[in-house]
């Protein structure tokens, strides 16, 4: 049979055993025809469906080219599932939307029925406006391309393109704006011709580009149909770096081929390692996160536009901080992984207390060296015995009335590794006439320097006064939704190295598991060469960080071990020169790796910043305030939107600050808040 003279979309069936019910792969669906039987039709994808597989439940999984998946149920005439990617699409017809800067740092695009938005690869900053950056160009240096949108035969100045395979079409082009070549972009894969329309080289996709732009011959970028950006070096199509930015505007994720990678706040999560086990058992998925101390390289990323070259990147970073190349594999830095057994997901029970049975994993066979049990991520137990690898294990839990989650956490050297969750709902009892108050204890400790004392150190204007406004806002509370609010503020000449420590140790012995938490730092924050973060004390030396500063260390060990629930309000952003009339905290340690870090499961702690990556954060004489402070003061007080009960909580007190500190700075601050994943959302205020 010959060919079809156009591209089709392949089909592919599946059949259910000892059954009449199959299923196939189409772009369109069918109905009835005469003649012959009825056919359900049944909504799948989105688009159209790349795989197809039958399950022994007599259902379907299928997974589509929008990217998405799910499942149907023949019998229901149903689809029981359906997740689809959150994320931008590149697909508009007009493929003069995507745009790339002569450099390759910065990018232009017009995700489809949006608006358009750039981002500035080293400031990693994504913004709403058009780009000035040019276009992809079919017509240029005496090169035309023509008939090649959305084409199976493109022809240059006039002359057919014979490089295409079968069925692959052209989906967009550009002729470098240097030398007489181009750059191709058709369905899966990247070629890139000479003038006289001779294959140079070709680079396999995984997703299909539907964009493409090219720079002076050092770098082409192509918008792919799994909402990624990728980046090709230009001589021979080696992979350089590929972009994911989410449709929220705030998260993005950066990466190289071998995984070195820089994430904004809360980011960590879009990406893993898929590691193996073998035939016989399923695969293992780790989050970034998990290799954090290896992998979480922004200097890297930032020399990779520079070098052209991963392993020269990889090299120069290296030599710049002094740091040794890691050379263990993935598969020898594993942490292990927990599986609950009892109760199972979405349990009930009327009883204060249950019985948690949970199986550890360790890969290589690596030692437990600790395993947290966490009740909507606040720990209750911790045990830090050698714990026998396979065995199964068992604890009572005690857990609060209403829904919650409980969590355990296994530890080796590496590392925590995935929490495996089960949600408990605790049946409440009918309530009994009591006069014991239930309300929970607020505990504050809040830090904030301006005058520090090493000459070294630039001054602050409103960091000591931030602290004081925050504490004196949250002492209304007292008497409301809290039974009562109990406030230590270290300011100027208190807040020195030692007296912070006893706070944090102070925190963490008077909140038991009803109470709420909030630790606060305004002043300066520095990284080491090592990429480790320090919240600078008054008293502070900037050339003995580990003996004058406040450690992400210290804050991380307080974090876990305080029982109630926590916020944590970081605004330590170390600051320059004045500026009328804003003062800028100048250029700011990577908050978002510390961010990150504090919010992980293991950690548990809701993880308010004053600003993204690589951000300033701004004060202002006007406000007598940083941006932040007045925003979270303004939001605590009232102004952010409160539930039918009055109750201001995390996530409202997000929304409030995040727009309000926008407004604020005209759009030069975005505030970063970031939730561990086993914790839900809780009130912190109330309005009076």
């Amino acid at each position: 049979m010959p060919s079809p003279p156009t591209a089709i979309p392949s089909r592919r069936v599946a059949f259910i055993s000892c059954s009449k019910m199959a299923a196939g792969r189409t772009k369109s669906a069918f109905g009835n025809k005469p003649g012959r039987a009825s056919i359900p039709i049944m909504l799948a994808a989105g688009n159209t469906i790349m795989d197809l597989k039958a399950l022994p439940n007599g259902t379907f999984v299928f997974g589509g080219f929008q990217p998405d998946w799910g499942s149907i149920d023949p019998a229901a005439g149903e689809r029981q599932r359906h997740l689809s990617v959150d994320a931008y699409s590149f697909r508009a017809k007009d493929k003069s939307h995507f745009r790339l800067g002569t450099n390759g740092e910065s990018l232009g695009f017009t995700p489809l029925y949006q608006s358009p938005r750039q981002f500035q690869v080293p400031t990693r900053q994504l913004r709403l406006g058009a780009s000035n950056d040019p276009a992809a160009q079919a017509d240029a240096f005496g090169l035309k391309l023509s008939d090649w949108n959305d084409t199976p035969s493109p022809q240059l100045n006039g002359q057919a393109l014979k490089f295409l395979q079968q069925y692959e079409y052209s989906y967009s082009v550009d002729i470098a704006t240097e030398a007489r070549v181009l750059c191709w972009v058709p369905n899966w894969t990247l070629y890139c011709a000479d003038a006289q329309g001779q294959l140079r080289w070709q680079q396999p996709c995984k997703q299909p580009p539907c964009a493409s732009k090219s720079t002076q011959k050092q770098v082409v970028a192509a918008g792919c149909g799994d909402g990624c950006i990728r980046y090709y070096r230009f001589r021979d199509g080696q992979p350089l770096l590929t972009i994911f930015l989410h449709p929220d505007d705030q998260r993005w994720v950066l990466w190289t081929p071998s995984g070195y990678y820089d994430a904004a706040p809360g980011a960590e999560e879009f990406l893993g390692w898929h590691v193996n086990q073998g035939p016989d058992r399923a695969a293992e998925y780790y989050p970034l996160s998990h290799f954090r101390d290896t992998y979480h390289r922004p200097d890297v990323i930032d020399l990779m536009l520079e070098t052209l070259d991963e392993a020269e990147a990889l090299k120069q970073a290296n030599q710049a901080t002094q740091r040794q190349r890691s050379t263990l594999p993935i598969t020898s830095q594993l942490p292990p992984s927990v599986r609950i057994h009892s109760p199972r997901d979405g349990a009930e029970t009327d009883r204060e207390q249950i019985l948690l049975e949970y199986q550890v994993h360790s890969p290589n066979g690596e030692t437990i060296t600790g395993i947290r049990i966490a009740v909507d991520g606040r720990p209750v137990s911790v045990e830090r015995s050698i714990k026998p690898v396979g065995e199964r294990l068992s604890a009572q839990v005690p857990i609060p009335a209403g829904a919650s989650t409980v969590s355990v956490i296994a530890e080796n050297r590496h590392g925590a590794g995935v929490a495996a969750t089960v949600q408990v709902l605790r049946r409440k009892p009918e309530p009994v006439a009591s006069t014991v108050d239930i309300r929970p204890v607020l505990y504050v400790l809040a830090i904030g320097v301006s005058a520090y004392q090493h000459a070294d150190i630039n001054q602050l204007a409103f960091a000591a006064k931030d602290a004081e406004d925050f504490t004196t806002c949250l002492r209304r509370q007292h008497n409301l939704l809290y039974r009562s609010v109990e406030i230590k503020l270290l300011t100027e000449a208190d807040a020195h190295k030692d007296n912070i420590l006893d706070g944090l140790d102070w925190l963490v012995q008077q909140t038991d598991s009803r109470d709420v938490a909030m630790l606060y730092f305004s002043g300066h924050g520095i990284q080491d060469n090592q990429g480790n973060f320090y919240y600078l004390p008054v008293n502070a030396d900037p050339g003995a960080l580990r003996r004058s500063a406040l450690s992400q260390g210290d804050v991380q060990a307080t974090i876990r071990s305080v029982a109630g629930k926590i916020a944590v309000f970081m605004d330590a952003c170390h600051s320059g020169s004045l500026m009328h009339p804003l003062t800028a905290r100048s250029l700011p340690p990577d908050i978002a790796a510390v961010v990150n870090e504090l919010c992980a499961a293991e950690n548990g702690a809701v993880v308010f910043s004053s600003a993204t990556s690589r951000e300033y954060a701004l004060e202002d004489a006007r406000w007598q305030n940083g941006a932040f402070t007045k925003a979270l003061v303004e939001g605590l007080s009232g102004k952010a939107l409160a539930n039918e009960q009055g109750k201001i909580t995390v996530k409202s007190l997000d929304v409030y600050v995040s727009e309000r500190v926008k407004e604020l700075t005209s759009g030069k601050q975005h505030p970063a808040t970031v939730y561990p994943p086993n914790v839900p959302d809780f009130p912190v205020a109330v309005r009076g």
